[in-house]
C-alpha cells in the first residue's frame, strides 16, 4: 500500500475477532476488555506516518515513547527480507533516526536528573521501547547517538534460566540478557508491574523478583549515574478478567 492509500483509513484499537464470521460486519467484535474504543468511534482519526506523528508531538512539546513491535514475528522478518531486502535492524535504525531528525535528544545529553527534567519539561525526551533483546542490543551499540532505550519483557524467569529457555525473543528477560544489556548501555528495564509486587502479612511489599532485577542492572552502575533504572508497564493490561490466561491477558489477547 502507498502512504496515500493508507492515509484514507481510520485508526482504531485492535479488535477481538470472530474466526467463524461469514461477513465483514461479523468479523470484528470490538476491542478486548482491557481496551476502550470510544475515541475511534467518536470520529475518524486518519492513519499518519510515524514522522508526521513525531512532528506533531514535537510541535506541541510532547515527550514520546514509541515501541518497535513484532520484530520477532516470522511474517515481519520475511516481508522485510523478501520485499524490501532489509532486516529488523534496518527497521530499528529507521525508528531511531526519525526520532533524532524530529529534534528529540540523544541519550548522551541526558546524564543527570536535572537533564531529564529540563528536556522533559520542554518535550524533547524520547524513549525507544522494544520487547526484542536483539533490537535493544543493536540500539545500545550506537548508544551515544540514539534516544533512550527501554527493554521490556513479560514472563518471570528463574535465576538459572538462560536465553535458550525462552520460547520467543519477544519475551526473554533472563538474568544473562539483563546483565548484558545493562553493560551495553540500555537505560530502562521494564517487566510488567505484577513482577514488582508480593504480599507479606496482608501488606503489599517489593517482590524478590524486583530485588534481583535491581541487583543485576546495578552491577554496571555508579553512584553518580542516572541509569540504568527499573520501569514497568502497564495497568491497562491488567483489566477485566474475561478468560485470559493470567495477569495482563484478556480473552487470550496480549499486546
Amino acid at each position: 500500500f502507498t502512504t496515500e492509500e493508507l492515509s484514507a483509513l481510520c485508526a482504531g484499537m485492535e479488535s477481538v475477532i470472530n474466526e467463524n464470521a461469514t461477513s465483514p460486519s461479523e468479523f470484528l467484535l470490538g476491542p478486548p476488555g482491557f481496551r476502550s474504543g470510544y475515541i475511534a468511534k467518536e470520529k475518524c482519526h486518519k492513519i499518519v506516518t510515524f514522522q508526521r506523528y513525531l512532528d506533531f508531538a514535537k510541535s506541541n512539546k510532547v515527550n514520546v515513547i514509541p515501541e518497535l513491535k513484532d520484530t520477532g514475528e516470522p511474517e515481519l522478518e520475511f516481508f522485510l527480507n523478501q520485499t524490501l531486502g532489509r532486516d529488523i535492524y534496518w527497521l530499528g535504525d529507521k525508528l531511531a533516526s526519525e526520532l533524532l531528525r524530529s529534534g528529540y535528544v540523544a541519550q548522551s545529553e541526558v546524564k543527570e536528573a536535572s537533564d531529564w527534567e529540563k528536556f522533559g519539561d520542554n518535550g524533547k525526551l524520547a524513549i525507544m521501547q522494544t520487547f526484542d533483546h536483539r533490537i535493544a542490543r543493536h540500539w545500545a551499540k550506537q548508544h551515544d547517538d540514539l534516544a533512550i532505550i527501554e527493554f521490556l519483557w513479560k514472563t518471570v524467569r528463574a535465576e538459572n534460566d538462560t536465553k535458550d529457555s525462552c520460547e520467543t525473543v519477544l519475551d526473554c528477560g533472563v538474568d544473562e540478557i539483563l546483565l548484558e544489556l545493562s553493560q551495553s548501555g540500555v537505560q530502562f528495564f521494564a517487566p510488567p508491574i505484577w513482577h514488582f509486587l508480593a504480599s507479606d502479612s496482608h501488606k503489599v511489599v517489593a517482590s524478590e523478583n524486583v530485588k534481583r532485577y535491581r541487583k543485576i542492572i546495578s552491577q554496571n552502575n555508579n553512584s553518580n549515574s542516572l541509569f540504568p533504572q527499573l520501569a514497568s508497564w502497564s495497568l491497562e493490561r491488567s483489566g477485566c478478567d474475561q478468560g485470559g490466561g493470567g495477569p495482563g491477558e484478556s480473552r487470550g489477547v496480549f499486546g
